[in-house]
C-alpha cells in the first residue's frame, strides 16, 4: 500500500510540473501584428513589435496560426523602450492582450529563449552506476559484512528542487528525494548462508542525491537504504543498511524534453 502511495505522489507531481511549465519564445525581427481576443477572433488593432521581445503562446488555431501573449520585461531597457502596452489592455486589471501570429512568421521569424526561473521543481529517473557499501564488525570485532560495490539496477522515480544560479541555462544544481525499485545481487555470504547461489532479489528503496549537471555533463553523490521483503530481509546483511552511490556522465538525471509548438495541445 505504501509502494501505491508513493507512486501516485510521482504521478501527481509529474502532472503537476509538466503542466505548469511554458516554452517562452523570442522575435528575431521587429513585426507587426494584429490584436485578436484569446480565442483567435481578429480585432482591428495593429502594433508594432520590437526584435528580441518574449512571447508565449496561448493557443494554435485550426489553419495553424498561433495566438500569441506578449511577456512584460522584467527589466525595462531605454534602448528597447516600455513594453507594458503590449502586454495589459489595462495595467490595473491587468487584462491580458493577445496578438494574431501567422504560423509562417513564426517559422521564420521566432527562436525559443531560456527563461529559466532561478530555482524550480524537478522531477525525472535517476540512476545509480555505481553503489558502494560499508563493511562492520561486532563489539566482539568479528565481521559482519564487507565492504562492497556494485552496480545494481534501479527503476524509479526522482523529484526536487533545481537550483540554477544567475538563471544560467547550462548548470543546475539539483537537491532530490526518491524512491526506485532495485535489482540487487545475493549470495551465501551476503546472506550467512540463507542463500546456495548467486541471484537476484528486488528491493525497495528510498533515496537522496545531489546531482551537479553543466550541459550534457552530470555528476551526481547518492546515498539510500535497499529494502528486502520476506525471509530475506532477516538474512541479508546489508538490509536496512545506508549505502552511498556516486555517478559521472550523461544520462543520470533523466527529464522529458519538451514539446514543439505543433505537437502541444490546444488549450480550451
Amino acid at each position: 500500500m505504501k509502494t501505491n502511495l508513493l507512486t501516485s505522489l510521482f504521478l501527481f507531481l509529474f502532472i503537476y510540473v509538466n503542466g505548469q511549465e511554458d516554452l517562452t519564445y523570442e522575435f528575431i525581427f521587429g513585426i507587426e501584428l494584429r490584436e485578436c481576443q484569446k480565442s483567435g477572433a481578429s480585432l482591428t488593432n495593429i502594433e508594432d513589435i520590437d526584435k528580441k521581445t518574449d512571447f508565449t503562446i496561448e493557443r494554435i488555431l485550426s489553419n495553424g496560426d498561433y495566438v500569441i501573449h506578449i511577456i512584460e520585461f522584467s527589466n525595462i531597457d531605454s534602448s528597447e523602450g516600455d513594453n507594458a502596452r503590449l502586454v495589459f489592455i489595462d495595467t490595473e486589471s491587468n487584462v491580458k492582450r493577445y496578438f494574431l501570429l501567422p504560423k509562417a512568421d513564426f517559422d521564420k521569424n521566432s527562436k525559443v529563449v531560456v527563461k529559466l526561473p532561478k530555482n524550480s521543481f524537478t522531477f525525472g529517473a535517476v540512476t545509480v552506476p555505481i553503489k558502494f557499501r560499508f563493511g562492520s564488525k561486532d563489539d566482539q570485532g568479528n565481521r559482519e559484512r564487507f565492504f562492497d560495490f556494485t552496480g545494481d539496477i534501479n527503476i524509479g522515480l526522482s523529484a526536487g528542487y533545481k537550483l540554477r544560479p544567475y538563471r544560467n541555462d547550462k548548470f543546475a544544481l539539483n537537491f532530490l528525494a526518491g524512491i526506485s525499485v532495485t535489482s540487487v545481487e545475493i549470495d551465501e555470504q551476503t546472506t550467512n548462508g540463507f542463500v546456495s547461489t548467486n541471484t537476484k532479489a528486488s528491493a525497495l528503496t528510498p533515496s537522496l542525491s545531489i546531482v551537479f549537471e553543466s550541459q550534457n555533463f552530470q555528476f551526481g553523490i547518492f546515498t539510500g537504504i535497499d529494502f528486502l521483503s520476506g525471509e530475506l530481509s532477516d538474512n541479508w546483511v546489508y538490509q536496512n543498511k545506508p549505502w552511498m552511490g556516486i555517478g559521472i556522465g550523461y544520462g543520470i538525471f533523466n527529464k522529458d524534453d519538451k514539446k514543439s509548438p505543433e505537437t502541444q495541445k490546444t488549450p480550451n
